[in-house]
């Protein structure tokens, strides 16, 4: 039988999602909520779907739902989250958990005296290249890491082609937890290492005049982590294309994953030349992996829990703090 799933807030990302389960024998889009009713009709039209105005009345209309999907605004995540603990169905939440570390502590908990299934989506963690950097990293020491990351944010913007919240932290929590937050997940994924302390610097840039945006053109994190390895974040909102880039040092590598090239890794290892180029969509196997999960009950064949998100938000808040008092921070044990 096919799993079925409610999804809460119908706009892009639900939508890209959709796109990928819709491919799926083994899921059924059974309905989705979204006060807005032009996203709401998408879904009824092109998945057949029933829709409702608010997650309230979607869990209450939906008897036989086996997971929901959170892909509303972060800022109004908790309370639907605490309604699909009660329910007892699994969840999928959308990055980040939250904007702020008290909301995702409460969700956290919730999930936890729920025991339900639970992931976040961080869909790089499913790139068959982290997969493999975390296997050649276990157990080598790193010495330091390098991540580079440009993306057009503020053009999409300005086209229309992502929300006017990007401008503002109140509206997206500013480009680290909005953005940042899924290279420092992934980079604590395949180090294995938690960073322990972070020191960061931002600008505004003058690339978009946009009165009242608070959101920096460029933010720079540097993090020292439990191992000793020192990492530096390089992450910018205004470049004309993009640029993603993972480099990893030890004495015995230099690995690079050239993320905007898709799965390509790079460098040399004990001596010898790499050159790994592999093929795989992070979205789709992100959905896979949690369709099959919520199939077989099993938390264990799923890359993020819940709980762990919350540590890589906590990271991303102490380098927007860091960045606001121009001091270093430690980062806060959730």
């Amino acid at each position: 039988m096919a799993v079925r799933i409610g999804i809460i807030g119908a706009g892009g990302i639900a939508q890209h999602h959709a796109k990928t389960l819709c491919t799926l024998p083994e899921a059924t889009i059974a309905a989705a909520a979204d006060p807005n009713q032009a996203n709401a009709k998408v879904f009824a039209d092109s998945y057949g779907s029933r829709t409702y105005s608010d997650a309230a009345r979607m869990l209450e209309g939906e008897s036989d739902l086996d997971a929901v999907m959170i892909a509303s605004g972060a800022d109004v995540r908790l309370e639907p989250i605490r309604q699909v603990c009660e329910r007892g169905v699994a969840l999928f939440c959308e990055k980040p958990p939250a904007l702020d570390l008290a909301s995702a502590v409460a969700a956290k908990e919730a999930i936890e005296r729920a025991g339900i299934l639970n992931t976040v989506g961080f869909q790089t963690r499913w790139s068959p290249s982290a997969k493999r950097l975390r296997e050649l990293m276990t157990g080598r020491r790193i010495l330091f890491a390098r991540v580079v990351i440009a993306w057009p944010v503020f053009k999409w913007v300005e086209d229309g082609l992502a929300p006017g919240r990007l401008y503002t932290k109140a509206g997206c929590g500013g480009p680290m937890i909005e953005q940042g937050i899924h290279y420092q997940d992934v980079l604590r994924y395949i180090t294995q290492d938690e960073p322990v302390w972070v020191q960061a610097v931002a600008d505004l840039g003058k690339t978009e005049p946009i009165e009242g945006r608070d959101c920096e053109d460029t933010t720079i994190v540097t993090a020292r982590h439990a191992s000793g390895m020192v990492s530096a974040h390089v992450h910018n909102w205004s470049h004309v294309e993009h640029l993603l880039q993972m480099q990893l040092v030890g004495n015995e590598f230099d690995l690079t994953w050239r993320i905007d090239e898709g799965e390509v890794v790079v460098g040399r290892l004990d001596g010898k030349d790499v050159d790994e180029r592999l093929e795989a969509n992070p979205y789709a196997e992100e959905m896979k992996g949690f369709v099959a999960a919520v199939a077989a009950k099993d938390q264990s064949m799923l890359r993020s829990t819940y709980a762990d998100a919350c540590k890589s938000l906590a990271v991303c808040v102490a380098a927007t703090r860091a960045v606001e008092t121009r001091s270093a921070q430690d980062i806060e044990n959730v």
